[in-house]
């Protein structure tokens, strides 16, 4: 297991799962009893370009705009949202600065993984057969957008 600090003290791990590297919950850190800590959801991205903005969740793909006085960093901020299967809601920030991008994590509001539901990104859960046709009725969705 891989763990990163940041300045702030935060961590970003990154651990064995299923024979690959893969972003292990900041909160349970990797703890044992927690096997479950790798079973990690995006819930959402977010692109700051300083008066550019675009965000893709669940239900959206927005792209809007802000004062750049409201800005407070050096360059580009990529950040990624997930929450892990024992209710704890965390971002991971890449901030790029001075020619380097830093790796900075952000703990959120945590849910009820057994009473409260969150939305998460798309991923498929269906067979190959079910995934290749909505694979083509994604890429014809998409031609018919661009279209009009």
């Amino acid at each position: 297991m891989t763990r990163i600090e940041t300045a702030n003290d935060n961590h970003f791990v990154l651990g064995p799962l299923n024979n690959s590297r893969s972003i292990l919950c900041p909160v349970c850190g990797g703890s044992s009893d927690r096997d479950s800590c790798g079973m990690n959801h995006p819930i959402g991205v977010r692109v700051d370009q300083g008066v550019d903005v675009a965000e893709v969740t669940p239900g959206s793909v927005t792209i809007t705009k802000q004062e750049l006085d409201a800005y407070n960093s050096e360059g580009a901020i990529i950040s990624l949202d997930f929450y892990c299967e024992w209710g704890h809601r965390f971002r991971i920030k890449f901030e790029f600065s001075h020619g380097s991008t830093s790796i900075k994590t952000e703990r959120l509001e945590d849910f009820n993984p057994g009473t409260d539901s969150i939305d998460e990104l798309w991923r498929w859960l269906g067979s190959e057969e079910q995934k290749n046709s909505e694979a083509r009725h994604l890429a014809r969705a998409a031609l018919q957008r661009e279209e009009s």
